[in-house]
């Protein structure tokens, strides 16, 4: 996912086996909590991540925001947040605040959580539909929402477009990213039984801009891709296994083909 440096997509065919990030999957996790929205950003030139963590309900009562700093593992803080079910996050460069939504859930409000690299809630968003994954690139929000479209909004979430996407039935589709191309959705086959079989079906769909299909990359990580998010040139997956969370790199190999 080097594309979010230049807007083009450098890979069209191979994915390099991903290696798990020890030094990183010990600390940036709680027990008993599922991991959803990750989002990393660069704060006075260092790497903070977001990860947030549900409790499984729609009211989110038990959720936690946990802020590390990516590159050494320390903890910022770590806040308890009715949020809702948080399904997705991003980092807003221009505000430099990470930006989470709570909807896509019977239940669940439809809600934008605008939170601080400190740690506080800066700013509550009742959002006109059910939001359940975002993305930002060059000013503009993209976030998915039910009904199988994608809502492109400025910076104060005013509305400018919405666009109509077509999302493979069988498949869960969780997080995203934006580039000044394309939109990559990791996801995964929800009817597969074995840890092989999950394997081979998760993968990172990529749309244009219009919601136009463009290809679907296979990723073999045999545990389910709850987010994406960027970080020096390359592309860091955090993922569920129901028992525990784990983040997961990846670089992509550069193809002439686009």
């Amino acid at each position: 996912l080097a594309a979010a440096i230049n807007g083009t997509l450098v890979d069209t065919s191979y994915y390099k086996p991903y290696a798990q990030v020890l030094a990183q999957s010990s600390r940036l996790f709680d027990t008993g909590l599922y991991v959803q929205g990750f989002a990393i950003g660069e704060v006075n030139s260092r790497p903070i991540a977001l990860s947030c963590f549900t409790d499984g309900t729609a009211a989110g009562s038990g959720n936690v925001f946990s802020l590390d700093y990516f590159d050494t593992g320390v903890n910022i803080s770590k806040n308890n947040i009715a949020s809702g079910h948080c399904n997705g996050a991003c980092f807003n460069d221009t505000t430099g605040n990470f930006y989470i939504v709570t909807g896509g859930i019977a239940g669940s409000p439809d809600q934008i959580i605008e939170y601080s690299p400190e740690g506080v809630v800066v700013n509550t968003v009742n959002f006109e539909y059910s939001p359940w994954a975002i993305a930002w690139n060059n000013d503009k929000f993209y976030i998915a929402v039910s009904g199988s479209r994608i809502v492109v909004t400025d910076n104060t979430f005013n509305v400018l477009a919405v666009k109509n996407i077509t999302l493979d039935s069988g498949y869960t589709y969780q997080g995203m990213l934006a580039d000044d191309k394309y939109l990559y959705f990791p996801n995964g086959n929800n009817r597969t039984t074995t840890t092989e079989d999950r394997a081979a079906r998760n993968r990172i769909s990529v749309y244009l801009h219009d919601g136009t299909l463009f290809k679907h990359i296979e990723v073999m990580i045999p545990i389910e891709v709850e987010g994406l998010a960027l970080y020096q040139n390359r592309c860091y997956a955090n993922c569920n296994s129901q028992s525990a969370s784990l983040i997961f790199e990846t670089d992509l190999y550069p193809s002439t083909a686009d």
